[in-house]
């Protein structure tokens, strides 16, 4: 009896326990999953699918646009309808529809064949959406002042260009006029500083000069005058001779002064007669 109430609960519990399988975690596409399925779709619009060969990773440029939107770009090598195997870069939109499926919204295929381009590509479609974002919201500014969700927009204000009137010209002319009286003065008082400075200057060398002739002249006297004190000195018998000048005269000695400022005395009686003359002029001029 009690084998069989153990078998009971056993079949029981067994029974009575839950024994479905554990619901699968959700789906969440990543930006591998996006490039994954973009590569599938985009081969299906080649001429040649089984030829194509795909961008590598790192060469992708990948960017969420909406909630399961993406931009796909990069580039693809496959063969055209002539057979050859030709490069072609692509923007492609891809979106997630649920649960493991994708759908290809557009593809455009473009000229450049430089895998650098890619990088160009992505920033001409930034300005693109940037573009019609700005456009968009140009819309709605113009269209009304208020939107569904209570975001109120400012309208640009109208700005009134400003026009000249006559007195304002009046003025601007007048302002013109004085500015030109302005200069014109202050050229005729910096011509008239530097008219006084040259007379001035003029004034100072003149003086200079004046003053130097002076001193010239001065000099040139002093210098004829000591040149005049000198004689040349004969003896009696006219066979010496000395160019020297009186310093002294004393007991019928005469002592005279060479250029080589070497004293010499000498009897007067010693001289020639003209020799004597000058000594007698000399001591008139003495006295």
């Amino acid at each position: 009896m009690r084998s069989l109430i153990g078998l009971a609960v056993l079949v029981c519990v067994v029974g009575c326990s839950d024994s479905s399988p554990p619901a699968p975690a959700a789906f969440i596409p990543t930006d591998f999953d996006y490039m994954t399925m973009c590569v599938t779709l985009t081969t299906r619009q080649l001429k040649a699918p089984s030829t194509a060969r795909f961008a590598p990773y790192d060469d992708w440029h990948i960017k969420q646009t909406t909630g399961v939107t993406y931009r796909l770009i990069a580039w693809v090598d496959a063969q055209n309808s002539f057979g050859a195997q030709v490069r072609q870069s692509f923007v492609a939109y891809v979106s997630y529809t649920g649960g493991r499926n994708f759908r290809l919204d557009s593809i455009e295929f473009l000229e450049w064949e430089d895998s650098n381009t890619l990088a160009k590509i992505a920033d001409i479609c930034e300005k693109i959406q940037a573009n019609k974002a700005a456009k968009q919201e140009l819309e709605k500014m113009k269209s009304s002042d208020n939107d569904d969700s209570g975001v109120v927009y400012l309208k640009k204000p109208r700005v009134t260009p400003y026009e000249f009137t006559s007195q304002d010209r009046a003025d601007i002319q007048d302002r013109i006029a004085q500015k030109a009286r302005d200069d014109i003065d202050a050229a005729a008082l910096k011509a008239q500083k530097l008219e006084e400075e040259r007379v001035k200057k003029e004034e100072f060398d003149r003086l200079y000069r004046s003053q130097q002739d002076m001193f010239k002249e001065a000099r040139d006297a002093e210098a004829a005058a000591e040149e005049a004190k000198y004689h040349k000195w004969t003896s009696a018998s006219g066979k010496f001779t000395l160019d020297a000048k009186i310093i002294r005269y004393a007991n019928g000695v005469v002592t005279l002064l060479g250029r080589d400022n070497v004293e010499k005395k000498v009897d007067r009686t010693k001289l020639s007669a003209d020799d004597q003359k000058v000594i007698d002029k000399w001591i008139a001029g003495k006295r």
